[in-house]
This record gives structure tokens, sequence and C-alpha cells, in this order.
């Protein structure tokens, strides 16, 4: 079943405390090893329990604390595949502190490519760029459910 963009307007309305834009870029392959939308999740969830680790210490996995975010998985018309996010900053972290940590964390991951972009406080135009059709066989799968925490 093909899921319309309608029936994701719900994701307009969920509102982030300190929103980021984010792309981050990821290598094509690694270890003899292409990536996929399974291997892309799984890179993502590392980089998140990173960044999360970096923030919250202790309480990430002692009290379940986590940033809240939404990743969206996307290939390039050169089928290069890469990850479009809205994520929220705490507040004790200033953007270019946050960046520059979110930017770590990424190349410390398997897939982590170099060529990432975050931009404070994006405005809905970033929410409909994120889930436009044009790149994406079904726009609901493009969406990687596992690693989306929205609170």
């Amino acid at each position: 079943m093909i899921v319309k963009r309608k029936d994701l307007n719900f994701l307009y309305d969920v509102r982030f405390k300190n929103p980021v834009a984010g792309t981050l870029t990821q290598k094509q392959v690694c270890s003899y090893q292409w990536i996929d939308d399974a291997r892309s999740s799984e890179n993502f969830r590392h980089f998140m329990n990173r960044l999360n680790q970096r923030v919250f210490g202790n309480g990430f996995t002692r009290y379940g604390k986590g940033l809240q975010v939404l990743p969206i998985q996307e290939n390039s018309a050169s089928q290069r595949h890469h990850i479009h996010l809205v994520i929220s900053r705490p507040d004790h972290i200033d953007f270019d502190d946050f960046k520059t940590l979110a930017d770590d964390c990424w190349l410390k991951t398997r897939f982590g490519y170099y060529e990432t972009r975050f931009e404070d406080h994006p405005d809905n135009g970033w929410m409909s760029y994120m889930l436009k059709g044009r790149t994406k066989q079904v726009l609901a799968d493009s969406i990687d459910w596992t690693n989306t925490k929205l609170d």
C-alpha cells in the first residue's frame, strides 16, 4: 500500500524544541559491504546512541533520556545514500557546539561520511523538502520509523 502525502500530515504538527535540520551523507561501501536501507538504519542508530550518550551521559541508558528526532532515508539522483533529519537541540548546548558534536559522532560510525550539513531553526519548508516524493518510491517506507523519536 502506498501512503499518500496527506496520510503523513501529522508530521507537520510535531513540535521540536530548538530544532536543527540536518543532512548526513553515507559512505556507499565499507569493508566490502554496500550500504542499503537496513545498514543505513543500523548506522543511524549507532549515531544516535553515540550522540545521546554524549548529550545525556548515564541518563541516556539509566533513565531513557534521548533527543527527539525524525530521520528520512533518501538516495540522490546518483544513488548516494543520505539521511535528512530534524533533531531537537538541548538548551544547554549552543548550535555550533551541537553541530561539532553531531559531526564527531557521525564520523565515528561505520558508514559516516564527512559531508554533513546542519541548519539551526529550520522553517516548515525543511519538512516539505524531507517529505518530497520525487526521490522516494514509497514515502512512508523512507521514514526510518525504528529510529524516530517524537515526544
